[in-house]
């Protein structure tokens, strides 16, 4: 089969970093797949770290231009048999002219549904809904990652069911690595209960809570030593920034400054894999009011370091078995209720990690492969 992929691909972002994979596991399944890329923004940087992989790429669609002539020009020379979109193409006319050229191939995975607007950097800023309801005349099918995505599509968006494949976001397998010999390579501390979180810095990331409990945790937990690995995102004096005011203040009344330590940089997928595997407990804290349907990037990276996973009950982490993260509601009382019981609970460490590794595999890059050819045949049959 020829797969057409449009995406982002080569720049440091989530769904670069999900096509890339995605094509390495359909490369692997006997597929031929071009990627037609979106072009480098201001600003991006180009992700050196992942192996090249043997496929042609051209850069023909993106930023302020809704120029479709070279997309255009460089499909109707490949001439695939599908064509998949990934939803961070949010340009109108690109649906609308490869429908006219290619109808009936065309399958969007959309990672955000229901979204008040676009969620990624740089595109169009309309509401998921909006954008569904503009394009869906030029859609043959749909991939979203969880069940409530779909039901959102078919109640809000009046999507056909039978036009809807619900696949998990893939995970990538983490390397067998000890705690001990993680810690030593990256220069981390022997003997501290490690609290990892890990991501772009910003509201919603659970930093703030987690600032917040330290205190009390510290009281029964004297060693607790808690890190947050990402990228600043600190551009100008914006909410994150008087976020980030706000959490250094707190740290210095607090006195938290020896027990807590930011690393600014984005990481390879190698290297924050060392980080996972050296903490004692990871936390992925969502607000409440955050009510977005798309899958956690980051999750899916962390789910198969056989570490336990602290995680709030939203709908981000809805694709996630229940037994497989301790989901709790998002409050600093369940929060620092929650750190004490995984920390001071062996055999919950020990149930958490099988059941998140068990999960892993079920979600594996090469079983997610297998879903996605499933929907292809099905749009093209």
């Amino acid at each position: 089969m020829k797969i057409a992929i449009i995406s982002s691909y080569g720049v440091y972002c989530g769904i670069a970093r999900y096509t890339y994979h995605l094509v390495e596991a359909l490369l692997k399944k006997g597929c031929e797949v071009m990627i037609f890329a979106r072009y480098k923004e201001k600003g991006e940087y180009y992700e050196k770290d992942l192996k090249k992989l043997p496929v042609r790429m051209v850069r023909c669609w993106g930023g302020d231009n809704d120029n479709t002539k070279k997309i255009k020009k460089e499909l109707l020379k490949y001439n695939p048999d599908i064509i998949h979109v990934q939803d961070i193409c949010r340009i109108e006319k690109v649906y609308k002219d490869i429908h006219k050229l290619f109808p009936g191939k065309i399958v969007i995975t959309l990672h955000s549904v229901g979204a008040p607007r676009a969620t990624f950097h740089k595109v169009k800023k309309i509401s998921d809904k909006t954008f569904v309801n503009r394009v869906k005349s030029y859609i043959n099918h749909y991939i979203v990652h969880n069940e409530l995505s779909k039901k959102y599509l078919i109640e809000k968006n009046k999507i056909d069911k039978e036009n809807i494949s619900v696949i998990d976001h893939g995970t990538l397998c983490c390397e067998k690595i000890s705690q001990k010999e993680a810690r030593k390579k990256l220069k981390l501390p022997k003997n501290k209960a490690i609290i990892l979180t890990y991501g772009f810095f910003g509201l919603k990331k659970g930093i703030q809570e987690v600032i917040s409990v330290l205190p009390n945790i510290s009281k029964k937990i004297p060693n607790i030593y808690y890190i947050h690995v990402g990228r600043k995102r600190l551009g100008g004096k914006d909410k994150h920034y008087q976020t980030y005011q706000e959490i250094k203040k707190e740290i210095q009344k607090k006195g938290l400054k020896n027990m807590v330590k930011f690393i600014w940089k984005y990481c390879s997928e190698k290297e924050a894999q060392l980080y996972y595997r050296a903490a004692d407990l990871i936390i992925i804290f969502y607000p409440k009011k955050d009510p977005l349907l798309h899958a956690s990037g980051v999750a899916h990276q962390i789910i198969s370091c056989q570490r336990p996973v602290i995680a709030s009950k939203v709908s981000t982490f809805s694709e996630f078995p229940e037994s497989s993260m301790y989901k709790i509601p998002h409050n600093l009382k369940s929060l620092e209720k929650a750190i004490l019981k995984v920390l001071g609970d062996k055999n919950l460490q020990k149930k958490l990690a099988e059941n998140a590794l068990r999960y892993s595999k079920a979600s594996s890059w090469k079983k997610t492969a297998e879903k996605h050819l499933i929907a292809f045949k099905k749009t093209i049959k």
